[in-house]
């Protein structure tokens, strides 16, 4: 059995030998509780203490997800004046990096639009929440509709990423331009 001291760190394991199982697997449906049991090392009766089935535990895991992300950001919010994103999305960056499996099970998970859109949701009422942060066309605020847009795109390179379309790619480079969208950064260049 594992050695776990709190029903956090066994939460903890199951959720951990979930994802690797799907990214070993390529297939959340292809995943069973005997198999995330096994792996985990954590009892029968501890997973079914915790969850009533792999939804649950599903469910619990798009939790932590937009948790982790919004906490975060409002942390960021509370410390700094707002003006350079750059550390919220390195902290980001290190904690997808720490939990890259994870992330890639995430994007196995049917509904993971739902997730990644209400992700984008609470980041925008965040964001729009503080009074410094505020983007005009002529009169008219646009704040909440310009944050809707950068972070959809944000939200989806990162999904894009977890996917495998961006082979190319690795998650420095999408903080770099992440952070560069926040910023007006991102040049336009004709190349002949």
């Amino acid at each position: 059995m594992a050695k776990y001291k709190n029903a956090e760190q066994s939460k903890e394991l199951l959720k951990n030998a979930f994802a690797e199982l799907v990214y070993e697997k390529k297939d959340i449906l292809k995943v069973s509780v005997k198999e995330i049991i096994e792996k985990s090392t954590v009892s029968k009766s501890t997973f079914y203490t915790h969850y009533k089935n792999i939804n649950d535990l599903v469910a619990d895991i798009t939790e932590d997800f937009t948790k982790i992300f919004s906490v975060s950001l409002e942390k960021y919010i509370k410390e700094t004046d707002g003006t350079n994103y750059m550390p919220y999305v390195v902290e980001c960056i290190s904690h997808f990096k720490e939990k890259e499996k994870y992330y890639f099970m995430l994007t196995r998970i049917n509904n993971i639009y739902y997730i990644y859109n209400n992700l984008k949701k609470s980041l925008v009422d965040i964001i729009s929440k503080r009074d410094k942060i505020k983007f005009f066309i002529g009169e008219k605020d646009v704040t909440e509709l310009y944050l809707d847009y950068v972070l959809s795109g944000i939200v989806n390179v990162f999904y894009d990423y977890f996917s495998g379309f961006l082979k190319d790619t690795n998650l420095d480079e999408i903080a770099f331009f992440a952070e560069g969208a926040f910023t007006f950064k991102v040049e336009r260049k004709v190349i002949d």
